[in-house]
């Protein structure tokens, strides 16, 4: 784009976004900054997207920035990798999970740590719910099965087209770790037994992790070192 043409940021969400989640996008909008909400986002997304050798006479490029298929993305989560690693003997992360980009990366950056150190590979579990769960799927230990018909109240876990899936799967199960469902009354007691040990009042998007390791433990699991359970998603 020219100096006389500014670059536009629309941002399409769904018809059914959180009203808290959607007063704060509206917050950031200005003469730069678009919100708007559709049906079916990412097919509105589709139908304007257009790369240079597709334009006609006057219009303009119109990019997609998709974290969940653009591996620039990854690139972004090297500094939560790093800060991971500096806990001491840390052995397995739990992550709530919907497009998986945030588990690729902390997997292919964990990776690379181990052999670089010749240090013990840091399992990585993901923790879908029981309305969007197809990564999880992919994994057969889990005590959980889904239940399509329950809404989950993680409600941050959407993306069932799933398009790292094929990637992130080979990577979870090279660190020895697995894949998980969270029903609704596992996200309920994670929030209790979170707020019970540490004070902290989380959310269900965050309480994934914790449900994720409960379910590992009642299968059987243990760790001779410690665990992280990445608490984000609002």
């Amino acid at each position: 784009n020219g100096q006389s043409d500014p670059i536009i940021l629309d941002i399409l969400i769904g018809e059914r976004i959180a009203p808290h989640k959607r007063d704060k996008l509206d917050a950031l909008k200005d003469a730069s900054i678009r919100v708007s909400a559709h049906e079916r986002p990412l097919q509105v997304l589709f139908s304007r997207t257009k790369t240079r050798d597709q334009l006609k006479d006057g219009e303009k490029e119109v990019r997609a920035l998709r974290q969940s298929t653009d591996d620039t993305a990854l690139v972004g989560y090297e500094s939560l990798a790093r800060e991971l690693l500096d806990i001491p003997d840390l052995r397995a992360v739990f992550i709530g999970t919907s497009s998986g980009t945030t588990a690729d990366a902390l997997a292919r950056f964990f990776k690379k740590a181990s052999a670089d150190n010749s240090s013990k590979q840091i399992e990585i579990h993901i923790v879908q719910t029981t309305s969007c769960h197809p990564i999880a799927d992919a994994f057969n230990e889990d005590i959980v099965t889904g239940n399509d018909s329950e809404v989950s109240i993680a409600d941050a876990i959407v993306d069932h087209t799933s398009f790292r899936k094929t990637k992130l799967v080979p990577l979870i199960e090279a660190t020895g770790g697995s894949g998980w469902i969270a029903t609704n009354e596992s996200i309920s007691t994670a929030i209790d037994l979170t707020r019970m040990h540490t004070g902290l009042l989380i959310s269900p998007n965050s309480a994934l992790s914790v449900a994720g390791l409960m379910n590992a433990t009642l299968t059987g699991r243990t760790w001779d070192g410690a665990v992280a359970c990445m608490i984000c998603g609002d």
